[in-house]
């Protein structure tokens, strides 16, 4: 009986059950859900952290061949630089003689062919800086896509 000595009636005492048996099946949902969404945040956040990572390193690699191409055209220019110079050098202590005609000639031929090549080296030097530039924007692109 109740209190107000009324017979309890089972359908009440269902009914009830069923309430209190809902109300905590909606607190473990929640719960459940509050952990998984506690977890894919962690996730989300690994996951960010890491693309960060590759980010930085993908400008690193960039940075550091970027470096080294240039050290190496670089050297490369000074090397056929010197060459022009030492040419030059001999072209100018040779005297006009006939035999030595060939010889200036051909001297002059190596020179032209040799400053040709340092033009060459620098717009080639030029394109490679922008095709990396381009690549390293493409790469980045990617990345913040994900």
């Amino acid at each position: 009986e109740k209190a107000t000595g009324k017979p309890i009636h089972e359908l009440d005492s269902v009914s009830v059950l069923e309430e209190i048996l809902d109300a905590r099946l909606a607190r473990v949902r929640a719960d459940i859900l509050d952990g998984f969404e506690q977890r894919l945040i962690g996730l989300e956040n690994n996951c960010d952290a890491k693309i960060g990572e590759v980010k930085r390193q993908c400008h690193r690699e960039h940075m550091d061949g970027q470096e080294k191409m240039q050290q190496s055209l670089d050297g490369r220019e000074t090397g056929i630089r010197e060459d022009l110079g030492s040419l030059q050098a001999q072209i100018q202590g040779l005297t006009l003689t006939e035999s030595c005609c060939g010889q200036v000639n051909s001297l002059s031929q190596r020179m032209l062919l040799l400053e040709e090549a340092v033009k060459d080296l620098t717009e080639s030097q030029s394109q490679l800086q922008t095709d990396l530039t381009g690549q390293c924007i493409q790469i980045e692109t990617l990345f913040e896509t994900r």
